[in-house]
């Protein structure tokens, strides 16, 4: 369970849990299962907070700061979390039902067994972001930024997946894809090519895609 003591700065507001993590900062929040339903948490300082199967739904973390944060089953359905810092957040188990995510930072987070079913990732960040058993039903990825994220056996019913973009490191400009989670059949051609690998079930295709330095825009 929760630390009451933790749960009730918390409850006084954002600005006295905020101030609170400054002046503590080697204290881990201990928000086990706490019950912030609908709680104004916008750019709360949640980073590396224990919120392991709290009850977070229709919560506003608006570019809150949830960076390597324990979220592992936590009920975040129609949470707010646009723009929010979810870099190397654990999600796996997290209920993201119809939660707004356009624009948040999801970098190196592990979403395994995530129910993301009608959420809004429009313009996310998933650079090295797992997604294992991960259900994307419904959501719409429009724009996500997907380098090098780890893929497999997703639910893609009725995603919306269009100019999806990679980012290489060693490169210096943008290539926008199309529709790189891909059917069975395209999938498994690109799986054979060498050009990419895909489970399976040809569901879910990494972005391991060879451009050369240089090279104009590509779409697949």
């Amino acid at each position: 369970m929760a630390n009451e003591g933790h749960v009730a700065i918390v409850k006084r507001g954002v600005a006295a849990w905020n101030a609170w993590r400054d002046e503590n900062p080697s204290i881990l929040p201990d928000l086990r299962k706490a019950n912030l339903r609908k709680a104004n948490l916008r750019k709360v300082k949640f980073g590396e907070a224990n919120l392991r199967k709290a009850n977070l739904r229709k919560a506003n973390l608006r570019k809150a700061n949830l960076s390597e944060a324990t979220l592992f089953g936590a009920n975040l359905i129609k949470a707010d979390l646009r723009r929010g810092d979810l870099r190397g957040a654990n999600l796996s188990l997290a209920n993201l039902h119809r939660a707004n995510l356009r624009g948040a930072y999801l970098s190196d987070a592990n979403l395994t067994h995530a129910n993301l079913t009608g959420a809004d990732l429009r313009g996310a960040y998933l650079y090295g972001t797992t997604l294992v058993d991960t259900n994307l039903t419904g959501a719409n990825l429009t724009g996500c930024c997907i380098y090098g994220v780890s893929a497999w056996r997703l639910t893609l019913k009725r995603t919306k997946q269009q100019n999806l973009v990679i980012r290489n490191s060693e490169l210096t400009r943008w290539i926008a894809l199309q529709n790189i989670l891909l059917s069975s059949d395209a999938a498994n051609r690109l799986n054979r090519s060498g050009n990419s690998w895909a489970d399976g079930d040809g569901l879910s295709v990494c972005t391991f895609i060879r451009v050369p330095r240089g090279a104009a825009g590509s779409r697949v």
